[in-house]
């Protein structure tokens, strides 16, 4: 199956995956390099979604797709958290460590990624934000770049910035971009 991205078709891949209670939302913006997910503060304002890992522990879906594209043979795979507007992201990987933050276009600091980091770089400078960037950024030996939107099926769909972003993308990368929808989905 093909989901319409931007101006392109793509590979819509299903997944599966058992879910946790919506819970507090992990203030993941306020995370530093070399801190955990699970160290970061929570609030009642909001409630997430998590899912369970193959050892039951709660964790944004992001990390398994971040840990799909790693098993796939990736460098780096990492989640984003995009705030402020889509001025400033981290990034969190499989591992649930953050090991970038981004400001305004400027790399506060970096654990690892740098390859991520560059990547992000560039679509801020062509954009001027960060909204609408892929929930997953992955770099392979190859050059490839995989790049992953996640969508709750029935709950979620692709919106105009998005859309855009992954034109951006496509005229960044061109052949290097493996652009894809993930379309998940709880298992009881």
């Amino acid at each position: 199956m093909t989901a319409r991205f931007g101006r392109g078709f793509v590979p819509l891949l299903h997944r599966e995956w058992p879910c946790a209670p919506a819970q507090p939302y992990r203030k993941t913006y306020s995370l530093k390099p070399g801190e955990s997910w699970f160290d970061a503060a929570t609030t009642d304002k909001q409630s997430e979604h998590y899912v369970r890992d193959n050892a039951g522990i709660v964790v944004p879906v992001g990390v398994l797709v971040a840990r799909e594209l790693k098993a796939d043979g990736a460098d780096d795979a990492v989640f984003v958290e995009i705030w402020g507007g889509g001025r400033k992201v981290e990034l969190v990987n499989q591992d649930l460590i953050c090991v970038a933050r981004i400001v305004d276009g400027v790399t506060d600091s970096v654990e690892h990624g740098v390859e991520t980091v560059r990547i992000l770089t560039r679509v801020y400078e062509r954009r001027g934000n960060f909204g609408g960037v892929p929930d997953v950024i992955a770099v392979f030996p190859d050059g490839r770049i995989a790049a992953r939107e996640i969508k709750r099926a029935g709950k979620d769909a692709l919106q105009p910035n998005q859309h855009a972003c992954a034109d951006t993308l496509r005229d960044l990368f061109g052949w290097k971009l493996d652009l894809a929808v993930v379309e998940w989905r709880c298992r009881e």
